[in-house]
């Protein structure tokens, strides 16, 4: 008999459990996929931005290692802009926001390389396919870092007088 009451009140507590979380859930991840989904969104139109750039840089005549360096650049200055006032809606901050994008930027090449050489140096996969799966982890890392260090909002700043 004891067991049983027993059971019945944890059950009680774990189904009030249950609904407090999707209770947050309901308010929240919603919030949440319509930010990755704007990530995304702004992400693919970088990728063009970047892809676009060089190719107009190549049939203009460009050597293409300085297409490639020109549209990544511009990639990166248009990833930058976007994402933080469209995919996180937050208000650019260059002095604090360039640095630890900048550190965003390197892991992710960090990343990318360590991907491609596994999988084209130890499994014997193709270049373009290594870059694609590449991207995963790339985008995974961007989202968040971007969303919880580079974009999060600034601490508040302190209203006490000093001496």
């Amino acid at each position: 008999m004891l067991a049983g009451v027993f059971w019945v009140r944890h059950c009680q507590c774990a189904q009030a459990a249950t609904r407090s979380a999707l209770a947050g859930l309901s308010v929240t991840w919603p919030a949440r996929w319509r930010e990755a989904s704007r990530f995304l969104v702004v992400g693919l139109a970088v990728t063009a931005v970047d892809f676009s750039i060089t190719w107009l840089a190549v049939w203009g005549g460009l050597p293409w290692p300085w297409a490639v360096s020109l549209g990544y650049a511009s990639g990166l200055v248009s990833g930058y802009v976007w994402h933080g006032s469209v995919s996180f809606r937050a208000s650019l901050e260059p002095a604090r926001q360039i640095p630890r994008f900048a550190v965003l930027v390197v892991l992710n090449y960090m990343i990318t390389l360590v991907v491609a050489w596994w999988l084209v140096d130890v499994l014997g996969a193709g270049v373009l396919l290594a870059r694609v799966l590449g991207a995963v982890p790339v985008a995974l890392n961007s989202y968040v870092l971007s969303r919880y260090w580079v974009y999060a909002a600034s601490p508040p700043v302190s209203r006490q007088p000093s001496n």
